[in-house]
């Protein structure tokens, strides 16, 4: 069974603009987010990590990132590390979104990051999504292995720690977000997924969606659907709108 604490990320991407508005921003969603009882994650582009962390006193909104390298340091010019990272407090990671597959990261890759994350004690929230539905169902087997190869050396009892965000590419920017009973057949294929690949049906893994989430449709997508919270874009920029769902997550948690 899906976990009943919903967690809600807000992906920020490349926005806002200034350090001035990231904060108010932020500060905006923590008072929206007093008493909640959902987990509630923030991943701001790096620039602004510090600056957050510096007006983040309590666990009702936590922080985390976009992206991260494998490698402690070195030579990796435009990349940071987890050692980099964990100075700063923060509690996941997001690895594997489409935008980074998008740019040329591969399966591969996502595990090395993956891995890397749980040897430094993050949360890895893993993207997976296909660019777009076949009648003949093929995106199943895309989606069961890209599941797969991110998990290479994942051990049954790291799951707990890991997070996977269903986030089809087609839905992401689109005008609606996937019909709940659709995301319900997703979250149901994942779980089989994992419990065919670890052998076990007592899996902790929170499953989440993401794709044109809004107020509107979040409640629909969590109760009806089953997902475990939600993985939201362009909403997260907008206080009123992510107070709005983190709200209704709380009602659900």
């Amino acid at each position: 069974m899906a976990q009943k604490k919903k967690i809600i990320i807000g992906n920020w991407k490349m926005n806002p603009v200034s350090v001035t508005e990231a904060t108010d921003i932020f500060k905006k969603i923590q008072k929206g987010a007093v008493g909640t009882k959902a987990q509630v994650v923030i991943c701001p582009p790096y620039i602004y990590i510090d600056a957050l962390a510096r007006h983040n006193k309590s666990d009702t909104v936590l922080l985390g990132a976009q992206n991260l390298n494998a490698e402690p340091a070195g030579a990796r010019t435009g990349e940071i590390s987890g050692d980099l990272l964990k100075q700063f407090g923060l509690s996941y990671v997001i690895l594997g979104h489409s935008e980074r597959r998008e740019l040329g990261e591969t399966d591969a890759a996502v595990n090395t990051k993956i891995l890397a994350a749980l040897a430094w004690k993050f949360k890895p929230v893993l993207c997976i999504g296909e660019k777009a539905r076949d009648d003949d169902g093929n995106y199943l087997g895309f989606i069961k292995n890209q599941i797969e190869q991110a998990l290479l050396g994942v051990k049954k009892e790291q799951l707990g720690q890991l997070v996977i965000a269903y986030e089809p590419v087609w839905a992401i920017g689109a005008a609606t977000a996937m019909t709940p009973s659709s995301v319900h057949e997703m979250v149901l294929f994942i779980r089989k997924t994992l419990f065919e690949l670890y052998k076990t049906r007592t899996i902790s893994t929170p499953i989440i969606y993401g794709g044109s989430v809004k107020p509107e449709n979040a409640e629909a997508i969590m109760n009806e659907g089953e997902a475990g919270g939600l993985l939201i874009g362009r909403q997260s920029l907008d206080p009123a709108a992510f107070s709005a769902i983190i709200t209704i997550a709380s009602s659900l948690s």
